[in-house]
């Protein structure tokens, strides 16, 4: 909760989109819940996190060649999910006020 209510402080559209995948997630989560026991979902949800970490950290050294933030300064896994989803509402064509933020650059029309 507390990361959510930072991301909506942050910029609320950008928190709203990350909120509406928030709770996607925990819907998924709550059907996966009711076909496995506590054990099971304590080992699954371990073993995303480790993996996870694994390929955010493998991604960065392997295909931007660049050590990655977030072992230098933990509070850039924050900045994540707030820029995936711009780089994302950007994609879908909304808040172009952000295409210079997520490296999408701006090409005016010759009419």
């Amino acid at each position: 909760m507390p990361a959510l209510i930072f991301w909506l402080v942050v910029d609320f559209g950008l928190g709203a989109v990350i909120l509406g995948a928030a709770i996607a997630f925990l819907e998924a989560a709550a059907m996966i819940l009711n076909h496995v026991t506590t054990a099971g979902m304590w080992s699954l949800t371990a073993i995303l996190m480790v993996t996870g970490a694994a390929l955010l950290i493998i991604g960065q050294l392997v295909f931007e060649r660049r050590r990655p933030a977030m072992i230098d300064n933990p509070a850039h896994l924050l900045i994540g999910p707030v820029f995936i989803a711009a780089k994302l509402v950007v994609a879908l064509g909304f808040r172009h006020d952000l295409d210079i933020i997520v490296g999408k650059r701006h090409q005016a029309s010759s009419r």
